[in-house]
C-alpha cells in the first residue's frame, strides 16, 4: 500500500449509489464473448489458493510460519519474477494472466472507441520485434550523430531544454502536484533521476561498481562512439563519477519522506538566476505566471545546474548518451541487454530470467493505457459486483477508529478533535470510477501498429501536454490517476482521500461470500492501514481538507513522535531502517487494531472461535 506524495496519487469520490441497485459505467464498451472465465481459464495462479494450517509449529510459536509455511514452503519462484508476496502477488497475477488473454485476442478484437483503438495500436507495435529492432538502430545511430556534433556544455543544456516537451530524454523532467496551502490548484516542478544504482551506499561496493564499469563498457562500445582520446573505458568511468557525486549530493530515501510537507516554494525569477545553466527559460515562458513553482529537491537542481557550467563537455556527452540511449539496446542489440539484464539481476535484485514477449508487451501495454484497458475489461472481470458491501465494510472500519480515537486518553482535545474531523471527512473512493470524466483518459492520440518506440515518444507528448494544461485549471480531486485493475491500496494526503480498487477485491483479500468477520480482517485492516496513513508521521502534516497544517499540539506531537519511535527501534532490531518504514508500520498497527474492534466491538463476549477466524484471516 502506498502514500502518493511525489506525483500525487489523484484519486476519486464515489458516491454510493442507490440502496439495492448495481453499480454501472455510462456507454460502458462490451467485449462480446469475452468471461472472466474465459480469461482466466488455466491460469497459473489458482483462483483460490489453499493455506493449510502447519503442523509443526504452534500460533504461539510464530503465527505466520503456523499459517503460510506450508504454502510458502512448496512456493518455487517463477524465474521471471524477483519476488512473491503472498496474497497480493496472487491478486495481480491473476489480473496480468486475464489481460494477456485478452491481448492474445487482439488480432480479432474491435475497439468500441478511438480510446480503445489506441491500446490496440500500441500492443500490436509492441509485438512487432523487427519494427523495434529497426527503430531502435535508427534512433542509435541518429542520436549518436547528433551529440557528436555538440561542441559547448551550452549547446547540450539547449538539446536538453528543447526536449522537455518532446517526449525524449533530457536532464530534468517536469510534472505538477498540489499545492501545499490550497490542494485544489496545481504547483510545477522539476525533478532529476540520474543513478542506475538505488542511493549512494551502493556506489560505495567496489564489486557492484566494478561491474557496473563492464556495463558501461560495454554500452559505448554498442554505440560506436569510443576512440582513441576518449576510450569506452574512459566514458564508462565518467558515468560512474557523475552518478556517484550525484548520488552523495541526494538526499536518502528517508529523508525524502519529510520533503513534501514542506512549502519550497521559489518565486521564478530566482529559479532561473539559480538555475540558469538548465535553461529553462523558454519552457517556463509557455507557463502562466499565475502558477506556483516549488523546488522540493533542490539538492539534484544544483548539481546539474554546476555540472552544466563546469564539467568537461565530452564527460556530459557520455551521460547523455547512457541516458538517451540506455533503454533503446534491446532487439536490436541482444548482446548488451543480457549483460545488463544479467547485471540487475546479480546485483540490483532483478528476476534471473525475461518474460516473454507478449508478457512483456502486456505490461507495457498496461503501464500506458492502464485506464483506457481497465474500463473496457472491470465489468468482464467483475461481472454483478456488489459495490455496497464494500462500502458498508469501508465505513465500518471507518466508525471502529473514529470510536478509538473518542476514546484515546493521551491527545488533548484540541488534537482529539482535529483528529476526529479529518477520518470523518476522508472520503472512501471503492471500487472504480462511475462517471465518463472520473477516469482521467490520456489525449488521443493515433498511434502506430508497427513502430513501438514512436508509441513511446507519442505518448510521453500527449502526457507533457496534459501536465501542462493541468497547470492552468482547477485541480480536479473526483477523478482517477490509478487505473482499477491493481490490487493495492491508497491514502492521497493532499485530499485527504482514500481509495480501494477492484483488483485487490479477491480471495483471499475479499471474499463476497465469506463472514463479515474474516472480510474485516482482511480488506478491513488494509481499509483501516490506510485511514492510519492520515494519522501517520507524515500524514498527520495535512489537515481534513488536504492543506498541509500543524494541528497537532507540541506537547501531543512529543508523545506521538515518543510513542512512533518504539516502532523505529523494534524495526531496526530486525534490520530495516525504521524511520523510513514508520508511516508503514503505524499503519499495519492502526490498521489491525480497528479492524478487530470493528469486528469485535466487545472483545470479552465475542465467541473464541469468531477470534481465530479473524486471525487466520488476517
Amino acid at each position: 500500500m502506498r502514500f502518493g506524495l511525489v506525483i500525487g496519487i489523484l484519486l476519486i469520490a464515489l458516491l454510493a449509489p442507490a440502496k439495492g441497485k448495481r453499480s454501472r459505467t455510462p456507454k460502458e464498451p462490451e467485449v462480446k464473448g469475452l468471461t472472466r472465465q474465459k480469461l482466466l481459464k488455466k491460469a497459473p495462479v489458482p483462483d483460490r489458493r489453499k493455506f493449510p494450517i502447519s503442523q509443526r509449529s504452534t500460533p504461539c510459536q510464530d503465527f505466520h510460519h503456523y499459517v503460510c509455511a506450508e504454502v510458502e514452503n512448496k512456493f518455487k519462484l517463477p524465474a521471471n519474477r524477483e519476488r512473491w508476496i503472498f496474497a497480493f502477488s496472487d491478486l495481480n497475477e491473476r489480473l496480468l494472466y486475464a489481460k494477456k488473454q485478452f491481448f492474445n485476442r487482439i488480432g480479432s478484437y474491435k475497439p468500441p472507441s478511438e480510446r480503445a483503438q489506441q491500446f490496440k495500436n500500441f500492443y500490436l507495435a509492441c509485438m512487432n520485434k523487427d519494427g523495434s529492432a529497426s527503430e531502435e538502430r535508427s534512433y542509435v545511430s541518429e542520436e549518436v550523430k547528433r551529440i557528436a556534433k555538440i561542441q559547448t556544455l551550452e549547446e547540450l543544456a539547449d538539446l536538453s531544454q528543447s526536449r522537455l516537451e518532446q517526449g525524449y530524454p533530457a536532464f530534468y523532467s517536469f510534472s505538477n502536484i498540489a499545492d501545499k496551502e490550497d490542494p485544489l490548484k496545481y504547483d510545477l516542478f522539476f525533478f532529476s533521476g540520474f543513478k542506475t544504482l538505488p542511493e549512494r551506499s551502493y556506489y560505495e561496493n567496489a564489486e557492484l561498481v566494478t561491474e557496473f564499469k563492464k556495463i558501461l563498457t560495454e554500452f559505448f562500445k554498442t554505440i560506436k562512439v569510443a576512440d582513441k582520446t576518449n576510450t569506452a573505458e574512459q566514458r564508462a568511468q565518467w558515468v560512474i563519477d557523475f552518478e556517484k557525486a550525484y548520488a552523495e549530493k541526494m538526499p536518502l530515501p528517508r529523508e525524502m519522506r519529510d520533503r513534501y510537507t514542506r512549502s519550497n516554494g521559489i518565486l521564478r525569477a530566482e529559479f532561473l538566476r539559480k538555475y540558469a545553466h538548465l535553461k529553462l527559460d523558454r519552457f517556463l515562458s509557455t507557463i502562466p505566471e499565475t502558477v506556483p513553482l516549488i523546488d522540493p529537491v533542490p539538492e539534484g537542481n544544483e548539481f546539474i545546474n554546476v555540472a552544466l557550467a563546469t564539467f568537461p563537455v565530452e564527460q556530459m556527452k557520455s551521460v547523455y548518451l547512457y541516458r538517451s540511449l540506455v533503454t533503446y539496446l534491446d532487439d536490436a542489440y541482444p548482446d548488451f541487454y543480457k549483460k545488463f539484464f544479467a547485471f540487475k539481476s546479480m546485483y540490483l535484485g532483478g528476476p534471473k530470467k525475461r518474460s516473454d514477449r507478449q508478457e512483456e508487451c502486456t505490461m507495457r501495454t498496461s503501464g500506458y493505457f492502464g485506464m483506457e484497458l481497465d474500463s473496457e475489461l472491470s465489468e468482464i472481470l467483475f461481472p454483478e459486483f456488489s459495490r455496497e458491501k464494500v462500502v458498508a465494510l469501508a465505513e465500518k472500519v471507518r466508525q471502529s477508529v473514529i470510536t478509538g480515537l473518542e476514546k484515546n486518553t493521551w491527545m488533548s482535545k484540541g488534537t482529539r478533535k482535529e483528529a476526529l474531523k479529518k477520518i470523518q471527512a476522508a472520503q472512501l473512493f471503492l471500487v472504480k470510477p462511475l462517471s465518463e470524466a472520473d477516469w482521467n483518459y490520456m489525449p488521443l492520440r493515433k498511434y502506430s501498429q508497427t513502430k513501438p518506440y514512436s508509441n513511446m515518444v507519442m505518448f510521453r507528448q500527449a502526457r507533457a501536454e496534459k501536465v501542462i494544461k493541468e497547470l492552468s485549471e482547477p485541480r480536479s480531486i473526483t477523478r482517477w490517476d490509478v487505473p482499477p485493475l491493481q490490487a493495492d491500496a491508497f491514502y492521497a494526503p493532499e485530499d485527504n482521500k482514500f481509495t480501494l480498487p477492484m483488483g485487490i477485491l479477491q480471495f483471499p483479500v475479499y471474499d463476497e461470500n465469506a463472514s463479515e468477520t474474516e472480510n474485516l480482517a482482511a480488506i478491513g485492516a488494509i481499509i483501516g492501514h490506510e485511514l492510519g496513513h492520515s494519522i501517520d508521521d507524515q500524514g498527520a502534516k495535512y489537515d481534513s481538507t488536504g492543506k498541509v497544517r500543524d494541528w497537532f499540539s507540541k506537547k501531543d506531537l512529543t508523545t506521538f513522535q515518543e510513542r512512533g519511535s518504539q516502532f523505529v527501534k523494534q524495526f531496526h532490531k530486525i534490520g530495516h531502517d525504521g524511520q523510513l518504514t514508520l508511516g508503514e508500520n503505524i499503519g499495519d498497527h492502526v490498521g489491525l487494531t480497528f479492524a478487530y474492534n470493528a469486528a469485535f466491538p466487545d472483545s470479552s463476549t465475542a465467541e473464541q472461535a469468531d477470534k481465530q477466524k479473524f486471525f487466520l484471516a488476517y
